[in-house]
């Protein structure tokens, strides 16, 4: 591969995250990038790209990129309970899966995806877990309880690539 010309890549990346109707990941952006040959799919080519994003977007020339791994914790505040009351309509959603025969689930394996596929299925009420890759028996444990308390059958689509997942520490053979 040629040297990259870091200009180029840039303009690309902003043309990846452009193209897209909600924030992405720098993760999401650089396979991207790796899936049309414009970067290579290593290590150091992530990091050369986080750095040069980065840096653009200080300059506030480059757009937003999701960091889902980190957030500001805080409750939500109001000015008044007349603000919180205004706010209440919107949190208002009826379970729309209701009379249905089966509970459904999509479960996707890349957090890339977190906001793209809730985006597709909120109209219909469709719970979308997002499993990252690797098993944790906590969230196990959390999804094991809603699907115990719904009375119907569930079913889990899923999507993601195709490595088998991860087993949690109770799980055998």
């Amino acid at each position: 591969m040629s040297p990259l010309r870091w200009s180029e890549v840039v303009d690309a990346a902003r043309q990846v995250v452009e193209g897209y109707a909600h924030a992405v990941t720098l993760r999401q952006v650089f396979y991207r990038l790796a899936s049309t040959g414009t970067l290579p799919l290593t290590a150091t080519a992530y990091k050369k790209l986080s750095a040069h994003l980065a840096e653009q977007r200080r300059r506030g020339a480059f757009p937003d990129l999701l960091d889902s791994g980190r957030k500001v914790h805080l409750d939500p505040i109001f000015s008044d309970p007349g603000e919180l009351l205004a706010s209440v309509p919107s949190w208002y959603r009826r379970d729309r899966t209701t009379g249905q025969d089966t509970a459904l689930y999509v479960a996707v394996e890349k957090d890339t995806l977190r906001l793209q596929v809730p985006d597709w299925l909120d109209d219909f009420g469709v719970p979308v877990l997002v499993v990252r890759g690797y098993g944790s028996q906590s969230y196990a444990d959390v999804v094991t309880r809603r699907v115990a308390t719904d009375p119907r059958p569930a079913c889990c689509s899923t999507s993601g690539t195709s490595t088998p997942p991860a087993r949690t520490s109770n799980e055998t053979g």
